[in-house]
């Protein structure tokens, strides 16, 4: 993968859901040593019981470091969660290294995001022991992913914002110095593929 010269901090990763930005913004906090913050904001429902502490939906560690002097941090969001609530704005329109990441392929990233929603797990680490599994095809959550990831990229691509660097899945190659890694493909990826494209084609 193409190292990137930071220039100036916070660094901050505008992505689409399913392009890889987690195990991205990762490398770069362990590149650089310093802390990295994961979409530390989240609607009440989904964050689960391990959320921890936090001031109005807010993790407390990013929201303690956010109002510090300190500004050397990796954050990553999506477009979906710029909200009022959030100083996401705030940051994209200030002097930060900004990076947009995204997924060329629509129909992977669909495909991507209906496997996390199915299984309801969003990343895998190296230590995990990988299992064969199947999974049901749901055309209703097909098309929740459809709708997530196409609305995610609308966003994405017509925020007006000049990035710093502008990095694809597609050439992120092998990334170290992170504890993901990519996520086991269930046994009918094909059929689910293949119900995902017809779909997605239907409605465009």
């Amino acid at each position: 993968m193409e190292n990137i010269k930071i220039s100036k901090w916070p660094v901050i990763v505008v992505a689409n859901y399913r392009s890889g930005s987690t195990v991205y913004a990762t490398h770069l906090a362990n590149s650089y040593g310093v802390p990295y913050y994961l979409e530390p904001w989240h609607t009440t429902e989904s964050r689960g019981k391990k959320w921890g502490p936090h001031v109005n939906g807010i993790k407390q560690n990013f929201y303690d470091h956010y109002h510090s002097k300190d500004s050397k941090y990796i954050l990553k969001f999506m477009p979906d969660q710029i909200n009022k609530l959030t100083p996401y704005s705030n940051l994209l329109n200030s002097d930060c290294f900004k990076i947009k990441l995204y997924r060329e392929d629509d129909i992977a990233s669909i495909v991507s995001q209906y496997i996390g929603v199915m299984r309801k797990k969003w990343w895998t680490t190296s230590n995990e022991i990988t299992e064969n599994y199947s999974l049901e095809i749901n055309d209703d959550v097909i098309i929740r992913s459809i709708y997530i990831i196409t609305r995610n990229d609308f966003c994405l691509h017509n925020l007006n914002i000049n990035y710093d660097k502008v990095v694809t899945y597609e050439t992120l190659g092998t990334i170290s110095k992170t504890e993901y890694v990519k996520t086991y493909m269930p046994d009918n990826i094909v059929d689910i593929r293949n119900r995902v494209t017809e779909i997605y084609n239907n409605l465009y």
